[in-house]
């Protein structure tokens, strides 16, 4: 049987002949420590040394007998965990069965015989609470009394509070978040708008600072007897529960939490100026809606803003500040929405005085003119104000009622130090 030539090369290297196993020629080769070869210095061929092949074997089987030690590691792993599982289940399953046990034997007592006379006695079903009576039986037998146990007593809601107990709470929750940001607290207002707003939302299932009969919220505040300014936020919500009805403070809480959240409301219950508020509250057990209408209370008039033909006039008392001018926004005249439309722009948003039309200025002082007075800017044919705040203002505004019929709001301005304040948004519905 021919001899492998590794094996060729290695008789050859012993006996000490130096010819190659390929070309057969002599005194011309290489060994190669590094990578256990021979190489012939005449055809170049290469031949392992047979180390080789021995360093080779020895290392497979190491590497056998590590994966066999992996495989039965593995395997005791699994075991161990198969047990583990199924001792878990064993416990569960005990403990069940002694559960169901021990119910079984409270629910359904035994007969038990009494030893010498020949009797049994049998426990009296009652309530599991108490202590379980034997009644001894005596000849002739009586019949056993049925007891059945009292029906277990169901938590009855607590009382609802009064609409008025709410708005007394939902103002705490204003003031608590003023005094949280070192505000003075505002004190509840007597204007009805709020409210009747809220009943309307309610009624007509709808969400909008615009009423179904078209008013905005300053033409609401006028109409109930308001003339100095407001600012409205209106939340509500769809996901009033029973028990939601039935502790509406929890609304309420969540309601103000949410106007705080965003940033438009929060400037709104946090503004400085605001004296006093308005608040709305009206739910069921499907909807809850609340009403946070601020105001000041910075003037009083003696004759409220009125527009007889192209003539305006008003007077009274200003608290604080000078009045530096007499703005008009216009509105065309309010018309019934439906709910439709209070559900998409432009009534799904905030909203605003309507288009600023111009505004009465005070006349220049004797002796002086205002060479480039604006055509939105009217002269005021008497401008009265004293020091101790009385004023009365009165001019002919008929450029200013160009768009003919409609709703003009009177916004008052006043200057206080370096600031100015709008203490009026007064509605004169012109028809």
């Amino acid at each position: 049987m021919p001899r492998r030539e590794d094996e060729r090369w290695a008789s050859a290297r012993e006996s000490g002949i130096r010819s190659c196993p390929a070309c057969h020629r002599y005194g011309r080769y290489d060994y190669n420590e590094k990578l256990l070869c021979w190489t012939c210095g005449w055809c170049g061929r290469s031949f392992p040394d047979p180390g080789f092949f021995r360093y080779r074997d020895e290392l497979e089987e190491h590497r056998s007998r590590i994966k066999a030690r992996d495989r039965q590691i593995r395997r005791e792993r699994r075991k161990r965990h198969v047990l583990i599982a199924l001792a878990f289940i064993v416990t569960i399953l005990v403990g069940i069965l002694y559960v169901y046990a021990a119910f079984i034997a409270n629910a359904t007592p035994r007969a038990t015989p009494v030893p010498g006379l020949g009797l049994t006695l049998t426990p009296t079903p009652v309530a599991p609470t108490g202590p379980i009576p034997i009644r001894q039986q005596t000849p002739p037998p009586s019949p056993t009394p049925k007891i059945t146990p009292a029906p277990t007593p169901t938590p009855t809601p607590g009382p609802i509070p009064s609409l008025r107990e709410l708005v007394q709470y939902a103002l705490e929750l204003i003031n608590k978040d003023r005094r949280d940001h070192g505000l003075p607290p505002v004190v509840l207002g007597n204007n009805s708008a709020a409210q009747k707003h809220a009943e309307d939302m309610l009624r007509n299932n709808y969400h909008s600072h615009w009423g179904m009969d078209g008013m905005k919220p300053y033409m609401r505040y006028t109409l109930a007897g308001g003339f100095n300014y407001e600012a409205e936020n209106i939340s509500s919500s769809g996901k009033a529960s029973y028990g939601y009805r039935v502790n509406p403070k929890r609304m309420l809480e969540e309601a103000q939490k949410g106007l705080m959240d965003s940033p438009d409301h929060r400037r709104n219950i946090l503004n400085k100026w605001h004296k006093k508020v308005n608040i709305g509250i009206a739910y069921n057990n499907r909807s809850f809606y609340l009403v946070q209408q601020f105001e000041g209370d910075y003037i009083e008039f003696s004759r409220l803003p009125t527009i007889s033909g192209d003539t305006f006039s008003m007077a009274g008392k200003v608290a604080l500040g000078t009045i530096s001018s007499v703005a008009f926004y216009y509105d065309p005249l309010p018309k019934p929405l439906t709910r439709e439309q209070l559900a998409a722009p432009p009534y799904d948003y905030a909203y605003s005085l309507g288009e600023r039309v111009g505004s009465i200025i005070p006349p220049p002082p004797p002796g002086y003119f205002y060479a480039d007075l604006p055509s939105d800017r009217v002269l005021a044919s008497r401008w009265s104000l004293s020091p101790d705040g009385f004023f009365v203002i009165e001019a002919k505004i008929g450029p200013l009622l160009s768009r003919g019929k409609g709703v003009y709001t009177v916004v008052t301005w006043v200057k206080i130090g370096d600031e100015y304040l709008d203490i009026t948004n007064y509605s004169i519905f012109v028809e």
